[in-house]
């Protein structure tokens, strides 16, 4: 019988936690994880003043998520490409929301002070908000068509162009 070495305890350890996580997900949010497809439920976050807010994809208008840490790097270096977006989509009727997950107020608000955004910005202190999408990594971004409907979920950077082609809207 194989002995089980350090690499192969810890691999078999953080699939256990994938799926323990995914699980959870789950249980969070009452239900499956929303995956593409999918109509896009409304989300209750919490805004940069502390107040409740929801996140929900309007008739009409497109939504971009960007599901985001400030200890991230690919965050961080894809922030100046999502204001350019939201800069160059507004009139395609594209709403970009970044939803800082697991992160104190006082840590996003740093960042902000150092990279402002000209989208909206809200937090999602417990991670239930990302749960609904199963995030599982920073950055990932979901993609909702005016209908409300999930077309893309893109785990990593994305770019205003890229999203303009999952949205349609080239």
């Amino acid at each position: 019988m194989a002995r089980a070495t350090p690499w192969r305890l810890l691999s078999r350890l953080s699939i256990l936690l994938l799926v323990v996580a995914g699980l959870g997900a789950c249980a969070e949010g009452g239900g499956a994880i929303v995956q593409t497809h999918d109509a896009a439920p409304p989300l209750t976050v919490t805004a940069l003043d502390g107040t409740r807010a929801e996140v929900r994809a309007e008739p009409g208008q497109m939504l971009w998520l960007s599901f985001w840490a400030s200890w991230c790097s690919p965050c961080r270096a894809e922030w100046p490409d999502l204001n350019a977006a939201q800069r160059d989509l507004a009139d395609s009727g594209v709403e970009l929301v970044a939803i800082s997950v697991h992160e104190p107020a006082a840590a996003v608000e740093q960042f902000l002070q150092a990279q402002p955004a000209a989208f909206r910005v809200v937090r999602d202190p417990e991670g239930q908000a990302a749960a609904h999408y199963g995030v599982i990594g920073f950055p990932t971004h979901v993609l909702i068509d005016s209908t409300g409907v999930v077309r893309a979920i893109v785990r990593g950077p994305l770019n205003g162009h890229r999203a303009q082609v999952l949205l349609g809207i080239e």
